[in-house]
């Protein structure tokens, strides 16, 4: 109204053959004006619609059935967002939920497993209903309370080498990975040996040096062999590994070495004057994991 105020004090302000002039422009100011806002809220018109099409479809998918009927006949309506900001946290409040999602999906595609999960595959149960950890456990502690003694025959072997101070190191139960082409070795948890072979100091020593030492090994059939003894850190516990020639003495006592097979590893030195003893080793099966 002010406007239209000021443009008439500007055509009574204009006399003569000028009033005539001024008119026609004053008009087609005044026509540019309408056409601005009539244009301006189109647009916002428009623009609402749109972010209320939005709010009931979610992100950008138009929902045909935006609006539906209710039984008094009455229209049941969409509630959209009051304000463009709302619109705008809800879409940040989406995004940060798919960005957890996808982050959730990137972990199980590389292999992170949830705890759930761990529970699962550590509680596998057996027919007696506890868990195969627990019944490996407990075979190996009926064990070591009451080993069974070397044969003799693996006893008389060692003493043919010159060996002495014979000694039960650990009772082992073979797993796939003792028998593996490619892993080519076999484990000894270092925290679960029942005899040390080696003194502290010598096993401190042996371990940080992290070098291989060559000892015996009677085998299963009783052929005696020569491997490797080094030192690993597996699974986050140190390990004393049997490698080298491994592989060919699980194959040549395929018999024997088979997954689920228990054993017991001997410890033994042959001493020798003037020189270092030598380390070795007895392998001796005492039965299979269903056994007990």
């Amino acid at each position: 109204m002010a406007r239209v105020m000021e443009l008439r004090k500007e055509i009574e302000a204009v006399s003569g053959n000028e009033k005539e002039e001024v008119i026609d422009k004053l008009i087609e100011r005044v026509a540019k004006l309408v056409c601005n806002r009539i244009a301006k809220d189109y647009c916002m018109e428009k623009k609402m619609e749109m972010i209320k099409k939005k709010k009931c479809s979610g992100i950008g998918i138009t929902n045909k059935n935006s609006s539906r009927k209710e039984k008094g006949g009455a229209v049941k309506r969409c509630h959209g967002p009051s304000s463009v900001e709302e619109e705008e946290e809800e879409q940040q409040l989406i995004i940060k939920k798919q960005k957890k999602k996808t982050k959730a999906c990137n972990e199980k595609k590389n292999g992170k497993t949830t705890t759930t999960t761990k529970k699962k595959k550590q509680k596998t149960s057996t027919a007696g209903g506890e868990s195969q950890k627990t019944k490996h456990s407990k075979i190996i502690q009926e064990l070591d309370a009451n080993p069974p003694p070397m044969p003799e025959e693996f006893r008389k072997c060692i003493e043919n080498l010159g060996g002495t101070d014979i000694s039960l190191v650990i009772h082992k139960i073979i797993f796939d990975t003792d028998l593996s082409k490619s892993h080519n070795r076999l484990s000894i948890t270092i925290k679960k040996i029942k005899n040390k072979f080696f003194s502290d100091d010598e096993e401190t020593n042996f371990i940080k040096s992290g070098e291989a030492k060559e000892v015996k090994l009677v085998e299963p059939c009783l052929k005696v062999s020569k491997v490797n003894l080094t030192s690993w850190l597996i699974g986050g516990s140190q390990a004393f590994v049997f490698n080298n020639q491994w592989h060919k003495i699980v194959v040549e006592n395929a018999d024997t070495l088979k997954t689920m097979a228990v054993f017991q590893i001997w410890s033994f030195w042959v001493r020798r004057e003037s020189q270092k003893p030598d380390l070795g080793f007895a392998l001796i099966k005492v039965g299979d994991v269903p056994d007990f």
